[in-house]
């Protein structure tokens, strides 16, 4: 097989190709050269055209709709506030990958958008090198990382990690850092203190979709499948049982969905699942999404904790929506149920007081 045709199979990708975070380190190793310089060729029309990069988005294979609801999110905002930009998006996968051929694409004045989540630190390596590998790349572009939930563990190979990220973040002309909660939010301004620091919530609080749906007379339980659950398998049992005693009906479901979210079918697939959570009475999830998906439907939530401050925090953004609530151990979820059941149901315009400002502070800063 010819160098130019391996480097076509590469940019097509096939079936049997490994996760991408096996490159993050070697992403200008010769043998990616060919595969980089295609990449420039493919896309050489944009080397004049004024755009926004837009990095580390999920690739189709990341098949949490959480993720691909910021995307769908995200891009919504930046037609609204940056219209004046064509949007370029570089998913997860490919961003590693292609870093170079973005870089032989990309003018001084573009700037770059990073994706939200909750990967910035030692949990999320593949996110956190990637994101590390922009901010190394780009030094004379404007970079601003999206609402990002931060958390670098207190063990050894935490505090290493969290120091590179210090010295390669600090090292940027013209890094924002928008932190996605309060505990974020005073974390960067202690360690990435060379960097502008904000703070919004979640982008898919930005979202508003009518659903004409019966009421459904159940509790859609909506739980985590991974180590970021602190409920074991007799936890899910007990709050299983619980219900079943208390003659409370429910479904079972979780945002991380069977098959691979292909990003044209991003906002049919994630209205899909949202109609699941506006057709239910009440939700119960430890999902930082489903929360989210609860506020967004206007249904009544009761929250569970997971391993580190992504949903305390997340519930402080809600503390004038008295339908959403935090139950401190799996005893408090039927009292909590009821209090939610009938609690004022407030609503915010998350737009008007976060999202709006949000795009009128990084104008300024592009």
């Amino acid at each position: 097989m010819s160098v130019f045709n391996k480097a076509r199979e590469l940019v097509i990708g096939s079936p049997a190709e490994k996760p991408a975070q096996i490159v993050v380190d070697t992403y200008r190793s010769a043998t990616h050269y060919p595969v980089n310089k295609l990449y420039e060729i493919q896309n050489r029309d944009l080397r004049t055209e004024k755009k926004i990069l837009y990095g580390i988005t999920p690739s189709a294979r990341l098949r949490n709709i959480g993720d691909h609801a910021q995307a769908v999110a995200i891009h919504k905002w930046i037609k609204e506030h940056f219209g004046e930009y064509a949007v370029h998006e570089i998913d997860k996968h490919d961003s590693n990958r292609y870093i170079d051929g973005l870089e032989s694409i990309t003018r001084p004045e573009d700037p770059i958008f990073l994706h939200s989540g909750g990967n910035m630190g030692d949990r999320g390596m593949w996110s956190e090198q990637a994101r590390r590998n922009y901010v190394k790349t780009f030094r004379n572009n404007p970079i601003v990382s999206l609402p990002q939930t931060i958390y670098f563990s207190d063990t050894e190979e935490g505090r290493k990690q969290l120091q590179k990220s210090k010295l390669i973040y600090n090292s940027h002309p013209d890094l924002t850092i928008v932190a996605r909660d309060e505990y974020s939010y005073h974390f960067a301004m202690e360690h990435f203190d060379d960097c502008k620091v904000l703070v919004a919530p979640d982008f898919v609080l930005s979202l508003s979709y009518d659903f004409e749906v019966e009421q459904e007379r159940e509790i859609l339980l909506c739980l985590r499948r991974d180590e970021e659950s602190v409920l074991t398998e007799e936890d899910q049992r007990q709050i299983k049982a619980s219900f079943e005693q208390s003659n409370v009906e429910y479904t079972v479901y979780d945002t991380t969905l069977p098959n691979p979210i292909q990003k044209e079918d991003r906002e049919e697939v994630l209205k899909s699942n949202l109609k699941k959570f506006a057709k239910s009475e009440l939700i119960v999830t430890d999902r930082f999404h489903g929360i989210i998906f609860s506020v967004v439907t206007g249904r009544p939530c009761v929250a569970l904790e997971t391993v580190d401050h992504k949903i305390p925090e997340s519930i402080k953004w809600f503390a004038d929506l008295p339908q959403v609530q935090l139950a401190s151990n799996l005893d408090e979820v039927l009292e909590k149920l009821e209090a939610v059941r009938h609690a004022s149901q407030n609503t915010i315009d998350w737009n008007e007081r976060h999202f709006e400002p949000l795009a009128e502070e990084i104008h300024e800063r592009i």
